[in-house]
């Protein structure tokens, strides 16, 4: 809830360094191709950052995709902070997609896509142009509709891969669910408790909790909870003075292994 400003991200920036060591390799500023760019102190590509992620100074009509790019060249031209630049920019960048009520591409590695552009690893007819394509001069200015369009081209090729992974989670996740129907020695309610866990991992059982949503006796309850546990499909532990149950990471590999041994 925060403005963002030059003091946040260099916030940003000593969370990021905290305990992770010296950066191995030193890194190396992005240079433009076909022009020269001024040099702009750290304090004011701080400034810069953080008027475009507050949305001041910049046009509102823009598309945030391509004020988040405005950020990412920033970072990576001109390296305001001493270190792990490209670490703070993803950051910077996501916290303008928040902002921009754009939350799904929060989760779109956005960053490593362009890093894998410049490296070569996309390449035409994936993309429109290589990077020594990407900026062309028009009348001594530069133009950039090729290197949007590329960049554009990427994201859509991330959301698109983000969403088969997504796609697949969920016929896997309906699959072991209707293999759970009959096949495994629980009662209904535990096949509740575990259809819950599948859904979200982070989920907390309570003894509770789960006596009063099925009205039953505190006793079947627990008993419930703690069969789970016996089979590993969750995990016991205190909390407040009570025990509290808890989803393992392993859950669907112990429920398909469990599944599959039936």
């Amino acid at each position: 809830e925060e403005p963002c400003t030059p003091a946040v991200i260099f916030d940003i920036y000593e969370r990021v360094a905290e305990g992770v060591g010296a950066q191995e390799h030193d890194s190396i500023p992005e240079q433009p191709l076909i022009w020269q760019k001024g040099r702009l102190a750290q304090e004011d590509a701080l400034q810069l950052v953080a008027e475009i992620v507050e949305g001041t100074q910049v046009d509102r009509n823009e598309h945030p995709l391509l004020l988040a790019q405005c950020v990412r060249h920033i970072f990576m031209s001109y390296l305001p902070l001493p270190a792990w630049n490209g670490a703070v920019a993803a950051l910077c960048m996501k916290l303008l997609y928040l902002r921009a009520g754009l939350p799904v591409l929060v989760h779109v590695p956005i960053m490593k896509a362009q890093r894998d552009w410049m490296s070569g690893l996309y390449r035409p007819p994936a993309v429109a142009v290589g990077p020594q394509d990407s900026e062309t001069l028009i009348d001594g200015e530069v133009d950039f509709t090729a290197y949007v369009d590329v960049y554009t081209k990427l994201v859509t090729l991330k959301l698109a891969e983000m969403k088969a992974e997504f796609d697949r989670i969920v016929r896997r996740d309906i699959k072991l669910s209707h293999e759970l129907q009959g096949t495994i020695d629980v009662n209904h309610r535990q096949r509740m408790l575990l259809q819950q866990a599948l859904d979200n991992p982070e989920a907390v059982f309570r003894i509770e909790s789960h006596r009063a949503m099925n009205n039953i006796a505190y006793a079947t309850a627990r008993a419930d909870l703690l069969g789970l546990v016996e089979r590993g499909f969750l995990r016991k532990k205190k909390a407040d003075h009570a025990f509290v149950f808890t989803v393992p990471s392993d859950l669907r590999q112990s429920l398909s292994s469990f599944l599959g041994a039936s």
